[in-house]
């Protein structure tokens, strides 16, 4: 019985463990969620697209219509 307890003791730290770097995982990805979420704001700022139901997919036509197209922003970049 006793060597039933701890294995079960040693499966609960494991768990603990897979808890513990799942948490920390999600808290990285909300923070990059965070930060994308920023970018794309100061984006729509930037553009006068103040509507909150403004979409991912209109914020991008304002930036290409605002650039021209992608492959003539793409030739306005300098060379290195």
């Amino acid at each position: 019985m006793t060597e039933q307890i701890k294995q079960l003791e040693q499966q609960v730290a494991q768990l603990k463990i897979r808890v513990f770097d799942t948490q920390e995982i999600a808290r990285a990805y909300q923070e990059e969620s965070t930060a994308f979420k920023s970018a794309l704001s100061k984006i729509a700022e930037a553009l006068d697209l103040t509507d909150p139901s403004t979409t991912a997919e209109q914020l991008v036509e304002a930036v290409i219509s605002k650039i021209g197209s992608k492959e003539s922003a793409i030739a306005e970049i300098p060379e290195e």
